[in-house]
């Protein structure tokens, strides 16, 4: 379970199995999911032909290669990556199948369902909204015994994890649901009272339901800001100077619906439909605004078709000129891609976003064993430093796999000659001849001694700090950080000398 001790999907654990078993590695956990990626954009060319023509599944399948968001989860092996997948195979299958090849869907959909903890709540009002579009609108009321079949085992699927749930809700994460009578709303409602001027409308505009509608209210419209779309993303995203979509988007976005509009009214309708049901998980989950980009994620394929539509009739109103119209579009993305990927790929990964001072600290705790003297990791979390190690330096083997084992159960981690234990701000260091690395968010000691340090890279202050060093003893180091190049990030792949001269300071 990651993040440590908190519930996730079910099926991703099945997914990262070929990884933990034959490729566990940075590359090895992430191919799968990468394959599943790059699978979503071929199934928005499908499904962005069907809707339209051939031409609009084509832009819709390019947008989606460069979109932002779908390149940088894409990167990752996060659960909304199968989810967003299978949800939206199992709505390819409903718009575009006959007869019984329809019921194919629904191993698609149970897929779809046990992928992400995150997009449950959207499941029924998708399944009920694609199975109504496609008997009303594609299929002109035909094949509903096979619609309703869909549904009927649809709402059993739901029916099954709700009494899992009860059975067992130690395992759940029903607590997060956000409504009326969520402890949240009540403490926000009595804190407000608190701070009001007493009188006889206190009651009428300070209770549970105007709080509610206040922060139902603020997400939504905080998901639909340009801000949030186009400029800035959200702490889950992360890139800050980047938005989610590309400026460029917004035009052909407004471009697509008006022109839907206008053109297909009932495609219009159900598009805006479905992206209403694309934010329910976020409207409904917590009152935190700040880190929701994954519960929204069948929001981006959405706004792709639409952003596809808005090309392609803006492509079709130059007429004699559609393949100059066609290049400039081009031209202007392949600009947009460009700005958008030296901000990720060369100021993102400064800004410390990914943990990158535990790998750092991962390697220099492999490079520091071959002076066969002990080291103790001081972390917050014992057992996910572990963890992390075993996984940036790869020494999770058939040899080690008893050791690893033996401190999980135990609860004390100890791999060779390496202990991970808690923080201890006790410890006098300079009384100890071990390899120490103490990690900085254990706040300070009572009696501090000289030190080398693990830096963020973004501001030259401690990540971690390194006592009684061995590897980099006898080496010229710098203050803080400098100098990164792209390549010096493959921190596994540095030679002792060039890793403590670019890592470790002084």
């Amino acid at each position: 379970q990651y993040p440590p001790q908190q519930m996730q999907a079910e099926l991703p654990y099945l997914l990262a199995l070929p990884a933990a078993m034959g490729m566990f590695s940075l590359a090895g956990t992430k191919l799968l999911y990468a394959a599943i990626s790059v699978a979503t954009v071929w199934i928005l060319y499908l499904i962005g032909k069907t809707l339209g023509n051939k031409q609009v599944g084509l832009i819709a399948a390019c947008v989606a290669a460069i979109n932002p968001w779908f390149i940088m989860i894409g990167r990752t092996s996060y659960e909304v990556i199968p989810a967003t997948f299978f949800y939206l195979c199992a709505f390819y299958v409903l718009i575009k199948a006959k007869g019984r090849n329809i019921l194919w869907s629904l191993p698609l959909l149970f897929l779809a369902f046990y992928s992400y903890i995150g997009t449950k709540l959207l499941f029924i009002p998708f399944v009920i909204l694609t199975c109504s579009y496609a008997y009303y609108m594609l299929h002109k009321k035909k094949f509903l015994k096979e619609y309703i079949t869909v549904c009927i085992a649809s709402f059993l699927l739901v029916a099954f994890f709700l009494l899992a749930v009860k059975l067992n809700p130690a395992g759940s994460r029903m607590g997060e649901l956000f409504t009326p009578f969520s402890s949240e709303i009540t403490k926000q409602v009595i804190q407000s009272r608190h701070t009001t001027i007493h009188s006889p409308f206190t009651t009428v505009f300070e209770n549970k339901f105007t709080i509610f509608g206040t922060i139902f209210a603020e997400k939504f419209f905080t998901i639909f800001s340009s801000e949030y779309l186009f400029t800035h993303g959200d702490s889950f995203f992360g890139l800050w100077n980047h938005g989610l979509f590309y400026y460029l988007d917004a035009v052909f976005l407004v471009i697509g619906i008006v022109t839907l509009y206008q053109r297909n009214r009932k495609l219009c309708m159900f598009l805006l439909a479905a992206i209403g049901v694309s934010i329910l998980p976020h409207l409904f989950h917590k009152t935190t605004i700040t880190n929701f980009t994954p519960h929204i994620s069948l929001l981006f394929p959405f706004f792709m078709v639409c952003i596809a539509w808005g090309i392609y009739t803006s492509i079709l109103f130059f007429k004699t000129k559609t393949s100059f119209a066609g290049c400039v579009i081009a031209i202007l993305y392949l600009l947009s891609l460009g700005n958008f990927i030296t901000i990720y790929f060369f100021q993102y990964p400064l800004r410390d976003n990914t943990g990158f001072p535990t790998r750092v600290a991962s390697r220099y705790i492999s490079l520091a064993q071959q002076y066969n003297k002990p080291i103790t990791v001081y972390s917050n979390s014992s057992s996910d430093m572990l963890y992390k190690y075993l996984f940036y330096s790869n020494e999770y083997t058939k040899e080690t796999a008893q050791q690893v084992r033996q401190a999980e159960k135990s609860h004390k981690y100890t791999l060779n000659t390496i202990r991970f234990v808690s923080c201890d701000n006790t410890k006098d260091f300079s009384r100890s001849k071990e390899i120490s690395i103490y990690d900085a968010t254990c706040g300070k000691l009572r009696r501090e001694s000289p030190h080398r340090k693990i830096a963020n890279l973004s501001d030259g202050g401690e990540a971690y700090r390194i006592y009684n060093d061995t590897l980099c003893q006898k080496m010229l180091l710098h203050p803080y950080p400098s100098n990164i190049s792209l390549t010096d990030l493959q921190v596994e792949k540095l030679p002792k000398t060039l890793f403590c001269q670019k890592f470790i300071n002084q």
